[in-house]
C-alpha cells in the first residue's frame, strides 16, 4: 500500500506506473479493516486527485476505490473525508492500546482459548455448535467498535466474551464506566478471570492511563440470563450462533434504551426495534484470515418494545 501511494504522490508519474499503483490499491481495499489502512496513511487525497486525471482510465480505477469509502457523484472532498474520519480513534490511542493488549494476552493467544473451550467441551459430552471458539483480535475488534462511537462514560457487555480480550480492548480504546464481559464456559472464564486480574496488577499500571481498571467485570454464566439492559454498546462474536439464539439476542437487546448499539458479527439479527447503522468487514487470522461481516444496529428511538 505504500508503495502505491508513493506513485500517486508524485507528479511526474507515468499513467502506467499510475495505474499499475490503483489497481493494487483496489486490490488490497477489498474490506473495511484494510481501507482503515489507507486512511490512516492520508490516502483519500491522493486517489482524489485522480478524478482530475487526464487519464479516463485512471479516473474510472480512482472513482471505483473511492465509491468503496462512500464516495458519490456531486460529494465534495470534505464531505467525503468527514464521512470516513467520524468515529475513528486517534493514533496515540491505538499505539498504547496495542502495546497493553499484546502485553496482557502474550501469554494467552488463540490456541491457548481453543484448547480449553474444547477441553470443557468434551468433558461435558456436548456438541460445539454455539460454543465453538472464536475470540476478538486487537485490530479487527478496534475496527469494528469505532464504528459504534464509544463515548466516555457509556457501558459496554460482550455476550460470551471467551478470555476477555474484548472487554480488555474496550477498556484500552474508550474511557467506559463499565465493561462486562459474560462467558457459559467455566474454563474460560477462569481464565478469563486471571488474564485480567494481571492486567490490572502489572499491566495497567504501567501503560499510565488514568483510568481504574476495576470498570472491568467478569460474569460466569448465560448471557440470556444476565441483566445488560445498562449497556450503551453490546458485542456478540455470532459466527457460529445459529438462528434460534440469534433471536434470542435480539428479542432481549429490544430491552436496551434507544440509542443503544448492538455490534454482531457474521450473522445479523433481525428485529423492528433496531436499524442497521453500519455493515462492513474485517480479516481475522482465526478464520484463516478470512473476512468476517459485521453488523452494527442501534436502538430506534420511535419503537417500543412492550
Amino acid at each position: 500500500m505504500d508503495e502505491a501511494l508513493t506513485t500517486l504522490a508524485q507528479p511526474d508519474a507515468g499513467i502506467e506506473d499510475v495505474l499499475a499503483a490503483l489497481e493494487a490499491l483496489d486490490e488490497i481495499c477489498e474490506t473495511d479493516q484494510e481501507r482503515s489502512g489507507l486512511l490512516a496513511l492520508d490516502g483519500l487525497p491522493l486517489l482524489w486527485q485522480q478524478l482530475e486525471s487526464e487519464s479516463s482510465d485512471a479516473r474510472r480505477e480512482a472513482t471505483g476505490i473511492l465509491f468503496r469509502f462512500g464516495y458519490r457523484k456531486g460529494m465534495s472532498m470534505a464531505e467525503l473525508m468527514s464521512r470516513n474520519i467520524a468515529g475513528r480513534f486517534s493514533e496515540p490511542v491505538v499505539q498504547l492500546a496495542r502495546r497493553g493488549f499484546e502485553a496482557a494476552f502474550r501469554s494467552a493467544d488463540y490456541e491457548h482459548g481453543k484448547k480449553l473451550s474444547m477441553g470443557e467441551i468434551d468433558r461435558c459430552g456436548v456438541a460445539v455448535g454455539c460454543l465453538a471458539y472464536g475470540e476478538a483480535e486487537f485490530e479487527s475488534f478496534m475496527h469494528v467498535l469505532s464504528y459504534a462511537a464509544p463515548a466516555p462514560g457509556e457501558v459496554f457487555y460482550d455476550l460470551g466474551s471467551g478470555l476477555g480480550k474484548a472487554v480488555i480492548a474496550a477498556f484500552l480504546l474508550n474511557d467506559f464506566s463499565k465493561l462486562v464481559g459474560v462467558e457459559l464456559l467455566q474454563d474460560l472464564a477462569k481464565s478469563a478471570d486471571e488474564l485480567v486480574e494481571n492486567f490490572c496488577l502489572n499491566v495497567a499500571p504501567e501503560l499510565g492511563l488514568g483510568r481504574d481498571p476495576s470498570v472491568m467485570q467478569l460474569v460466569q454464566g448465560d448471557f440470556l440470563e444476565v441483566d445488560w439492559s445498562d449497556a450503551d454498546i453490546v458485542y456478540a462474536n455470532a459466527t457460529r450462533y445459529d438462528q434460534e439464539l440469534l433471536d434470542k439476542i435480539a428479542r432481549k437487546a429490544e430491552g436496551l434504551k434507544s440509542g443503544a448499539r448492538l455490534i454482531v458479527t457474521t450473522n445479523p439479527i433481525e428485529s423492528e426495534c433496531f436499524s442497521l447503522h453500519r455493515r462492513g468487514s474485517s480479516r481475522v487470522s482465526w478464520m484463516g484470515g478470512v473476512s468476517q461481516t459485521f453488523f452494527v444496529f442501534v436502538r430506534n428511538l420511535s419503537l417500543i418494545h412492550i
